[in-house]
């Protein structure tokens, strides 16, 4: 009897300590959210600096932590590199950005690269091409009021078209 009392207890302790390693496996797991669930997209925002701090613009996108990281940092640089490219004129980039800007970054099979919408203020740029001269591109559209849907891979707009 005192042999089975002793199997018993010793099962009972095994099984303790078994539950007790089971549950804290769980909560090592499940304070780790990128072990067991996926990081969630959610609406993301940012002021960018741009001409030396003449103009600015914001830049918006629902995205995850991890996808954001960088990304307005990312358009303001191919913006602030490059614009002379596209736009000589130095008051015509200035006023462009007085508007009041907006940079919609999306992750989309609607457009390949950008797509604006005619209001002369906003550019939505695909989330794959946020570092690419096509940010320049639609730049040039908004300054002319267009709307257009770049759904195919084209080559950046002649410089000195605007």
């Amino acid at each position: 009897m005192k042999k089975k009392r002793k199997l018993l207890s010793g099962i009972m302790v095994i099984t303790q300590v078994l539950i007790l390693v089971v549950a804290a496996t769980a909560l090592i797991v499940c304070s780790n959210p990128t072990s067991t669930q996926k990081e969630q997209a959610k609406p993301q925002s940012a002021t960018i600096s741009l001409f030396g701090g003449a103009n600015s613009a914001t830049v918006k996108g629902t995205l995850t932590d991890t996808e954001w990281s960088g990304v307005a940092d990312k358009i303001a640089n191919t913006i602030n590199d490059n614009i002379t490219t596209y736009i000589s004129d130095e008051s015509v980039y200035q006023g462009i950005f007085n508007r009041g800007i907006t940079i919609i970054v999306e992750k989309t099979s609607e457009y390949v690269n950008y797509k604006t919408i005619g209001d002369g203020k906003t550019i939505y740029i695909n989330f794959s091409k946020i570092d690419t001269m096509y940010i320049l591109d639609g730049i040039v559209l908004i300054y002319r009021n267009e709307s257009v849907i770049s759904k195919a891979i084209v080559p950046a707009l002649v410089p000195g078209t605007v």
